[in-house]
């Protein structure tokens, strides 16, 4: 049998590999003075031995052993461009592969051109790469008839995202972000360069946002749900809230995947853009790869899990559940939102399963598993803002919706990103011109209501006020002294809650089992019962009003 190629002669041998269960691997070639090619051997997968070497600590994962020292293989006697059989070696040391498992094999995967074509067209009109995917396995009827694996599929797309990102392009971004830095010296910019020099990763932030993250950087959302630009590369903010309760922007960064170690690279890249200084709480969707990073980075920071993406899964993974009548309604929103305590969250998991018989869900077994890092039971001690409302990420999301080009190159969108900063900002300024006029006050006695229009922003006072008016409701049902501690027990006559106020006369220093004050900042209804019917106080204690 002779062949005219060597790509001819090497998919040859591999359909028949592939067919009897085995790999090929290409071995020596050798060569006449001329550079002329005139001996070449594959071999099977399973030749030689694999490397002996100590595991690296730094390799995140080391590769299985399957090299065995398997003899098969094919020699070729090559003159004058025919490729001629000189050896033929059937015999194998090993099992061969199961008829289903072939298409793991190496050498059997291949991403066909159509294929390329096809994904590619569909990320660029802003299918994701995982979506693009399934419907080529859904195409193939299955993944085992496509030829290549998921992985392989990933790789793919990581490639050409930054094959794409062209030189051009790059350079120009580099000098868009000096001529911002000559204007602005606070403005820092950094990026990563992949083996072939071409720049794939890159953050930057201006000087303004280093003075907002310097008050109110305590807590911050991390998102990476939005992808954006022409080459499909996803779009990071950090978003955090200011004293009107806005939504603010710390920086941002452009990735071209989501591995560990970029996210390393990406958090320690913000860390010293702000000078070392870590939030205190940060909330992101629920990539396991983000949590990994996080540990490393920010090991004092409470990751936690924002619920509008909770709630986004929940929608795609348990549908079955999601849309029936009262699924939602009793049980998911009150375990995601409402639970105040371990064991109330508990005991409405435990009804959830019993009666919606849900417990062998995986999905849902893994959110179990997470409950620390997203239901409020587990984290009341912990400043949240109010992060875990939809509203707030959700407009966050609607911005960078409304900023979005498929097309836009990455100069014009981080011109986009610097205009839609400037509207932000006029409308802080707005805020802050509003925030001299002095709000209504509904209870014009109440001296504590008046302290708080005078250090309170109106945004924040509002809701202050609402805490006041509702602290009318609110009934002493049992009283105690402990020491130098008064504990009061709350309860509304139309809710069957308790709430526990603990005060120390000796300090002033308050609790209240709702934790309000120590997840939004302002005092609850609870203690303000307490403050202003009870004890007379006429201010707000000053270690009761934040620095932000």
């Amino acid at each position: 049998m002779i062949f005219v190629s060597e790509e001819d002669a090497y998919n040859t041998y591999n359909t028949y590999a592939i067919t009897k269960g085995f790999g090929v691997r290409r071995g020596t070639k050798r060569y006449l003075r001329n550079g002329d090619m005139n001996r070449c051997v594959f071999h099977c997968s399973n030749e030689g031995y694999s490397s002996t070497r100590a595991l690296n600590e730094e390799r995140k994962r080391e590769r299985l052993a399957y090299r065995c020292g398997c003899l098969a293989r094919i020699r070729f006697k090559i003159e004058n461009g025919i490729w001629e059989i000189i050896e033929f070696n059937d015999l194998h040391n090993h099992p061969f592969v199961q008829e289903n498992q072939r298409h793991f094999v190496s050498s059997a995967r291949h991403i066909p051109e159509v294929n390329k074509s096809i994904s590619s067209s569909l990320v660029d009109v802003g299918v994701k790469p995982k979506m693009a995917f399934r419907y080529l396995s859904g195409e193939a009827r299955g993944i085992a008839n496509l030829g290549y694996t998921e992985t392989d599929f990933n790789n793919y797309m990581q490639k050409r995202r930054q094959t794409m990102l062209s030189a051009g392009d790059a350079k120009t971004l580099i000098d868009y972000f000096k001529n911002l830095q000559n204007e602005d010296t606070r403005f820092f910019y950094t990026f990563q360069l992949d083996n072939d020099g071409r720049m794939c990763n890159f953050l930057w932030r201006d000087g303004v946002s280093k003075l907002h993250f310097d008050c109110f950087g305590d807590v911050i959302i991390f998102d990476t749900t939005y992808h954006t630009n022409r080459y499909n590369m996803i779009c990071a903010p950090f978003v955090g809230v200011n004293n009107h309760w806005k939504n603010i922007f710390f920086g941002c960064a452009f990735m071209t995947d989501e591995s560990t170690s970029l996210f390393v690279w990406v958090f320690k890249s913000f860390l010293d853009s702000m000078g070392g200084k870590a939030p205190k709480t940060i909330f992101t969707d629920q990539a396991y790869a983000i949590g990994l990073a996080i540990e490393m980075v920010f090991p004092s920071t409470v990751h936690r899990l924002c619920g509008w993406h909770i709630e986004k899964n929940a929608k795609e993974n348990i549908p079955h559940l999601f849309k029936q009548v009262g699924f939602k309604e009793k049980y998911f929103n009150k375990l995601l939102w409402d639970c105040e305590s371990e064991i109330e969250f508990e005991l409405t998991w435990k009804n959830m399963v019993d009666e919606w018989e849900c417990g062998e869900n995986t999905w849902l077994q893994r959110l179990y598993n997470l409950r620390e890092k997203w239901c409020p039971a587990f984290s009341r001690c912990t400043f949240s803002a109010d992060i875990k409302s939809t509203q707030r990420s959700e407009s966050t999301n609607r911005i960078f919706n409304e900023m979005g080009c498929k097309m836009m190159s990455l100069t014009e969108f981080v011109n986009h990103y610097e205009r839609k900063l400037v509207e932000m900002r006029n409308g802080e300024t707005e805020d802050d011109y509003k925030n001299r006029g002095k709000p209504k006050i509904l209870i014009t006695d109440c001296g504590i209501l008046n302290h708080a229009a005078n250090i309170y922003t109106n945004t924040i006072f509002f809701r202050f006020q609402e805490e006041m008016l509702n602290s009318i409701s609110e009934e002493v049902v049992n009283f105690s002294i402990e020491g130098a501690s008064r504990v009061y027990t709350l309860q509304r006559s139309e809710d069957k809650r308790t709430h526990i106020v603990q005060f120390d006369s000796s300090n002033h220093q308050t609790v209240c089992s709702c934790h309000k004050f120590e997840t939004l900042g302002w005092l609850c209804c609870h203690i303000l019962r307490v403050f202003n019917t009870d004890l007379r106080f006429h201010s707000i204690p000053m270690e009761f009003v934040l620095s932000r």
